[in-house]
């Protein structure tokens, strides 16, 4: 069984369902979704996913068997992302169904805002608002970010990184950290609070790095004298600094922040790493992302050791248990990252 999606240019259909008897009637289809979406809810509650943070993703598509359909919790606000366009054949059940299935299963928590991103392939807003909200502030491991979803696509930040942020706290105490492609800033606020001593973000787009900016104000425990914006391509910053730095960190993005141009995100470490390499400290750690699942974990990891000679993988980054991954599906294991370390 199928749900279609005609118009869009690759993928004309997703499988709702392999197993038979295929009960293909719209009053059996819409039970099966709010069962599914019932057990993707619960599977996070089992999981615990909001004793830290009030952002958790709560269906993750193809993994939750819910294909192409996204949603995420943001602090009392729920985003709701479409990925197919079908799903809009289905908006009343959602829009009834999901705060209802919330409630009951995170009774404690309170959600008063809808929001519902239509599958847009030129990455511009086409937004739902129910309950006349479209901005918060999330709480991540004790740091505050701000959340838009009126400006753009984004929203702020990638929860698909939350569990991945926490795995990466201890490399940040006492130590100075460069951060690349730094977005809204989430690595850079997550190392202040964690003890870096010295933080240095880099974005070329200055609609981030205001926002970035806009976070540090959302957190008056964090001491920004210890933080500078950088507002310069990686490329060129890494060119032109003199500083060196403890830690890096470098996550290109697959797309520019205007969704026109499609970057080959692998290929841009092959000038960026020497680069990096002489802006590390002795010792020091690299931090490496690619998000794409047409490069393989080994090709990625074959690829960056190649151009870090005398370094070798301390850790091995991927999404978490809020994103399960579905044997068969690449297109859902799409973020990779290395931890890499000397010697």
């Amino acid at each position: 069984m199928l749900i279609t999606d005609p118009k869009h240019p690759q993928i004309k259909a997703r499988a709702w369902s392999f197993i038979p008897p295929l009960k293909t009637d719209l009053p059996n289809f819409r039970f099966d979704v709010k069962t599914r979406l019932r057990e993707a809810f619960e599977r996070r509650a089992i999981l615990g996913s909001f004793k830290d943070r009030n952002n958790v993703i709560l269906a993750f598509a193809e993994g939750d068997r819910l294909p192409g359909l996204m949603i995420t919790a943001l602090n009392d606000l729920v985003y709701v992302q479409f990925y197919s366009a079908f799903w809009e054949t289905e908006m009343t059940l959602l829009e009834r169904d999901i705060p209802k299935l919330l409630k009951e299963v995170f009774p404690d928590k309170k959600f008063t805002g809808l929001a519902i991103q239509f599958r847009n392939l030129q990455r511009a807003k086409n937004l739902r608002v129910h309950g006349g909200k479209n901005q918060t502030t999330i709480t991540e491991f004790g740091v505050n970010y701000g959340i838009r979803l009126h400006t753009h696509y984004d929203c702020g930040i990638y929860t698909d990184m939350s569990e991945i942020r926490a795995s990466l706290k201890e490399y940040f105490y006492g130590k100075s950290f460069l951060n690349l492609f730094c977005y809204t800033g989430a690595y850079s606020l997550f190392a202040l609070k964690n003890g870096a001593t010295q933080v240095s973000s880099v974005d070329l787009s200055a609609r981030y790095l205001d926002w970035l900016n806009h976070n540090l104000g959302l957190n008056p425990d964090l001491d920004q004298s210890k933080h500078e914006s950088i507002e310069m391509s990686a490329e060129d910053s890494l060119a032109k600094m003199e500083k060196t730095f403890d830690v890096i960190l470098c996550d290109p993005p697959t797309a520019s922040s205007d969704g026109k141009k499609v970057s080959r995100a692998l290929d841009a470490y092959d000038k960026m790493m020497p680069a990096m390499l002489k802006r590390l400290n002795p010792g020091g750690r690299l931090i490496v992302f690619l998000n794409t699942h047409s490069v393989s974990r080994s090709q990625f990891e074959e690829r960056i050791l190649k151009l870090a000679p005398g370094f070798s993988v301390e850790k091995r980054l991927s999404l978490g248990n809020e994103c399960p991954r579905l044997s068969g599906f690449p297109e859902g294991d799409y973020l990779k990252g290395l931890v890499l370390i000397q010697g």
